[in-house]
């Protein structure tokens, strides 16, 4: 699930956030040169993805109660979402991002919708997300999903860089 795939990322880019602030000390000086400043912002992305997802596709049909409030889910996409774009935007103080960005934060969305599609084409998963499952649908309306999506993923990127830079 994206969700869960999402959140991995943010553990991972975080854990070697917190190495290279123990090897380093000065995490701003080593995240204004490296890689980090944009696995962290892809990472925020695909976390307030999934919350805005959930917000304004899954939580109408299926519950917010359920989705929002119950057992892990709690955290996969309530706690988690807020905390990873929160942590960004007020532990991050740099400015310097751009379109390019904005555009490599579509990247790991992409890769999973891909990778999704293909395995319930080939009947091997059904969903894990009704709009994922396209033998069910018509192929106007699986495009309109993924356009759906990588836009509100393009928007999470476009609001997170503009507030970073306001901040500042």
């Amino acid at each position: 699930m994206y969700t869960i795939d999402s959140n991995l990322l943010n553990l991972i880019v975080n854990l070697l956030v917190l190495c290279s602030w123990i090897a380093n000390v000065n995490i701003k000086k080593f995240l204004e040169h490296n890689i980090l400043l944009t696995l962290r912002y892809t990472a925020a992305c695909c976390l307030g993805l999934t919350f805005l997802i959930v917000i304004l596709v899954l939580g109408p049909m299926m519950g917010y109660r359920q989705l929002l409030f119950t057992g892990p889910m709690i955290f996969n996409h309530l706690l988690n979402p807020l905390l990873a774009v929160g942590s960004y935007l007020l532990l991050n103080d740099q400015t310097k991002l751009n379109f390019r960005n904005n555009l490599l934060t579509l990247i790991p969305t992409i890769l999973y919708g891909i990778i999704i599609i293909v395995l319930n084409i080939l009947k091997i998963i059904k969903g894990p997300y009704p709009f994922l499952m396209v033998r069910y649908q018509s192929l106007t309306t699986t495009i309109l999903w993924i356009l759906i999506i990588l836009l509100i993923n393009f928007i999470v990127a476009k609001l997170l860089q503009w507030a970073t830079q306001s901040i500042q």
